[in-house]
């Protein structure tokens, strides 16, 4: 495993392609990503596949599909937002950008 010391934000998003995991997360996520582990401080130990085990990148379409229906039947049509209030009760929510966001597993 490597340091998070000794990356970069850049060297960070690398090391989902040397480990075969492009298709994971977009550009946008990984940094997100970066950010997230640089809490941990300097010494924390980056783990391309754990981290890909816990975190998946969604849209709203993705997350109708993969949460199926959303449990508030006052929202019929859950946004983004919707989907992020509604999940950070019981999971870490990060915003990608408009249109994603990270869910920890």
């Amino acid at each position: 495993m490597t340091k998070l010391s000794d990356l970069g934000a850049t060297d960070f998003c690398d090391l989902f392609d040397k480990h075969n995991r492009s298709e994971n997360f977009t550009e946008d996520a990984r940094h997100e990503l970066f950010d997230y582990y640089k809490q941990f401080g300097p010494d924390c130990e980056i783990d391309i596949v754990g981290i890909c085990c816990d975190w998946g990148e969604y849209t709203v379409e993705t997350l109708n599909d993969y949460f199926g229906k959303f449990d508030a039947p006052e929202v019929e049509n859950p946004s983004l937002d919707d989907w992020t209030e509604h999940l950070s009760r019981n999971y870490s929510v990060i915003a990608v950008d408009d249109d994603s966001i990270l869910v920890s597993s």
